[in-house]
């Protein structure tokens, strides 16, 4: 079980299995301006992800069942490029190289003063700002789809795209005005024919209003399949 603090302000997961540092931690960045999600592992933490939208991780290297370094090089196999902030009581070079490599953008050795926490997250975020693509939505009416998480933002709600709508999105996307046969959809996603209309449909309950009506996915007679959207 994991627990959040409700505000509208950067969103911080904290991934730590001592429960007298998390709670400490929490606290704090709440009372800087921070909304925090705190868990004790990463099964936690992938659920935490699965659920929220973060800003920045901080993630304590010395964790049950999978170390954080473990957690963070899996966790950079995937699309999402959300910060990562690495903790650990281990002050030697070493442990600061693995944590790097594994894809953390910055690390701290416990003990640390708070201030240059807050400094580091800050810091962290405000680059991520930066290198954040203008063109990294692409609006469908009121829903907006984010190429660089494969997450769709729809009636306030965060909704993930599954590895096949994220291929087939892709593939519309980049041949816009453009129809794509089934048989073309079908070899690129490796499935047969008949499964890309399945496809498509689960696609549609995501981007249109009404699937049965669709603005944005459409379906040309005998040839296949055409994306239109607004960006």
């Amino acid at each position: 079980m994991f627990y959040t603090v409700a505000m509208s302000k950067k969103h911080i997961l904290i991934v730590d299995d001592d429960a007298k540092m998390r709670k400490l931690l929490g606290k704090f960045l709440q009372g800087h301006g921070f909304l925090t999600t705190e868990v004790h592992d990463t099964q936690e933490a992938r659920d935490a992800l699965d659920t929220f939208q973060f800003d920045l991780i901080i993630l304590d290297i010395m964790l049950p069942n999978e170390s954080g370094i473990e957690f963070a090089k899996k966790l950079r196999e995937t699309p999402s490029t959300v910060a990562i902030l690495m903790l650990s009581a281990m002050e030697d070079a070493k442990s600061r190289v693995l944590g790097l490599e594994a894809g953390a953008d910055d690390y701290l050795a416990k003990p640390f003063e708070p201030q240059e926490l807050t400094l580091r997250i800050t810091k962290l975020i405000q680059r991520a700002n930066i290198f954040q693509e203008v063109d990294s939505f692409v609006k469908f009416g009121q829903v907006k789809y984010d190429i660089k998480k494969n997450i769709f933002l729809k009636d306030k709600k965060i909704i993930k795209a599954t590895d096949q709508e994220k291929i087939l999105l892709n593939i519309l996307l980049d041949n816009p005005g453009r129809v794509i046969n089934r048989d073309e959809l079908a070899e690129k996603l490796k499935v047969n024919a008949r499964s890309i209309d399945v496809q498509v449909k689960r696609l549609r309950n995501k981007i249109e209003t009404s699937s049965s009506d669709p603005i944005f996915l459409q379906s040309v007679r005998g040839k296949g399949y055409i994306l239109y959207s607004d960006s």
